[in-house]
């Protein structure tokens, strides 16, 4: 895979606007795009509401160009890697029919296509402090070239189940 292909979001690229606690809780999903004229002024294109419920968690919504989706209608669950083991992948269908699924992993969420080539789409890298001599590196979600058709869905799909799996990590302490 060309590293030129690859596409990463950093946290400066995209934003979470989270309200709320427990029931009800809701977040906004959006990217950084640049003015057309160039100048730097930088705006955040809205891409996405998700209304979590907390108590049943596959009955949130997620609602993207106003069209509201339940969780329990856009994924299903099961296992895509046999090392897969801390809880289901998610998987749904993107806009060019084929199936995609999160693997959740203990730490970082990777997606890959559900298929015999399980071919790496996105990747999460977490932010990682710096030493000394090295710069804190900030958190970022890799897309690879298979996952450029459908950015939109894959960064809207990753703040659900990262925010699953953070919630997830957080009753397990």
């Amino acid at each position: 895979m060309r590293p030129s292909a690859a596409r990463k979001l950093r946290s400066q690229d995209a934003a979470v606007d989270a309200e709320g606690e427990g029931e009800g809780e809701e977040a906004a999903v959006g990217v950084k795009q640049r003015d057309s004229d160039g100048l730097g002024q930088d705006n955040f294109k809205p891409l996405a509401r998700i209304e979590y419920t907390m108590l049943v968690p596959m009955n949130s919504r997620i609602y993207m160009d106003n069209v509201p989706e339940k969780v329990d209608e856009l994924f299903k669950r099961g296992r895509i890697l046999s090392g897969s083991w801390y809880g289901s992948d998610r998987i749904f269908t993107g806009p060019d029919g084929r199936e995609y699924a999160w693997v959740l992993g203990l730490t970082k969420p990777s997606l890959f296509l559900n298929d015999s080539s399980k071919t790496p789409i996105a990747k999460f890298h977490r932010q990682h402090g710096g030493s000394k001599d090295k710069e804190p590196v900030q958190a970022s979600l890799e897309i690879f070239e298979e996952g450029l058709h459908m950015v939109d869905l894959i960064v809207v799909t990753f703040v659900y189940i990262e925010k699953m799996r953070k919630d997830r990590e957080r009753g397990s302490r």
